[in-house]
């Protein structure tokens, strides 16, 4: 054993440390190998669970502005995708006949008066705009201009292609009857609700530790159940400051873009973050990726600056197929070394550092987070110093032996 202060730079003089010495046939034979502690930054993988939904500023009120009687009504319920102009309901409103009634005997006065030579071109307008304030479009009016006649219903239609969010009537309804409750609605209430589904979120669930170390900014890799071929990768857009009520998780959200509408409200998924080990300085110009089975990606741009903006940001289009590696999060660097140099020991860890051509000094370390294969080392060690990588259990062995007073001629 070797008794002598190791003078270096973070060890003290006076510190003993035991050495082992080997020959050039023992090293060749036992394969000792070592490898640098290394100062650099290092990331770590965080797995859990999350659910799809919608972007709740993309829901659309649809409102009658007509009071009447929902008397067709078209099945649709809360989930269903439905495309824009897609008929709701009708209503069977004596108020809007009427007015239309008055906007037809009106065109054909002015017919009539015009046959006699006199000119009243806006004779109409008051009563169409009146219809248009109530909901017809300028195509449905010409339609009943042409047809000579008043539809008996009116259609309410999705203003939007989305999912149904909330369809609170149903057939007989009373629609703006003036009082709400059982089949009456008040003045202004929706019919329907339907929320545009270009953009998805994807809510993930932290747990532990890992409420504190998913940050905005940092990259998510996200697999949806039912889609196994497609894997997006995104930044994550916010992380909610308060916890679920009763579940003790909180939330970091993602936005994936959906254009084919191949996400839909409620489909699950599996997020694994990509977190630097310690520390962050957040670099979050990172592209949407989406790939495919094979590992084809096609980057998806999106617009930076409303993604800086809680609660989150908007995805745009999928450009063309071209692989763009994402830009790594900066980190503060952390010493690490591999994670198999390090011996468990009842007294904690160490490694044994190559101190010469032949010499390997065991060493006490301190050690943090695992990542990527590589264990963070708090202290004990400084950075370029080599470690023992295959071998170092016959060189533990030779400091047991040496420590409970067996033989042994390969330490000093």
């Amino acid at each position: 054993m070797d008794h002598e202060g190791q003078g270096e730079a973070g060890h003290p003089q006076g510190h003993q440390a035991p050495t082992v010495a080997l020959s050039e046939q023992e090293k060749r034979i036992l394969g000792v190998q070592s490898a640098p502690a290394v100062e650099a930054p290092l990331h770590k993988r965080v797995q859990t669970v999350a659910e799809l939904t919608y972007d709740p500023r993309n829901v659309v009120d649809v409102t009658a502005r007509v009071n009447g009687e929902v008397e067709v009504y078209n099945e649709f319920f809360e989930g269903q995708l439905v495309e824009e102009g897609e008929v709701l309901m009708e209503l069977h409103s004596p108020n809007l006949i009427r007015v239309a009634e008055d906007y037809l005997a009106g065109l054909r006065a002015q017919q009539d008066i015009a046959r006699l030579g006199h000119d009243f071109e806006n004779l109409d307008v008051t009563s169409r705009v009146t219809l248009l304030w109530r909901g017809l479009t300028d195509g449905e009016i010409r339609e009943m201009q042409d047809r000579g006649e008043v539809p008996k219903t009116m259609p309410i239609e999705s203003p939007v292609t989305g999912v149904v969010t909330q369809q609170p009537v149903q057939h007989n309804s009373l629609i703006n009857a003036g009082v709400r409750g059982g089949q009456f609605t008040a003045i202004g209430d929706v019919v329907a609700q339907v929320a545009r589904l270009e953009t998805m979120w994807v809510q993930a669930e932290l747990l532990g530790s890992q409420m504190d170390r998913v940050r905005e900014g940092m990259t998510a890799r996200v697999q949806v159940h039912g889609l196994p071929n497609r894997v997006y990768e995104a930044p994550v857009t916010y992380v909610y400051p308060d916890m679920r009520m009763g579940q003790r998780t909180r939330i970091a959200r993602v936005v994936l873009p959906n254009e084919e509408l191949d996400l839909m409200p409620g489909m699950y998924a599996d997020v694994e973050f990509r977190v630097p080990v310690e520390g962050d300085r957040s670099k979050p110009e990172d592209p949407i990726l989406v790939t495919d089975a094979e590992g084809e990606a096609e980057p998806v741009s999106t617009d930076r600056d409303s993604a800086r903006q809680r609660p989150e940001g908007s995805a745009a289009t999928m450009g063309q197929k071209e692989i763009e590696p994402l830009p790594e999060w900066e980190a503060r660097p952390v010493l690490s070394i591999p994670e198999g140099a390090v011996i468990r020991t009842g007294e904690g860890a160490r490694v044994f550092v190559r101190t010469g051509p032949r010499q390997y000094q065991a060493r006490q370390v301190r050690l943090g987070d695992l990542a990527e294969g590589r264990l963070v080392v708090e202290e004990g060690l400084q950075a370029g110093e080599e470690v023992v990588v295959q071998g170092q259990y016959f060189l533990d062995a030779e400091v047991s032996m040496a420590q409970s007073g067996g033989g042994g001629g390969h330490h000093h």
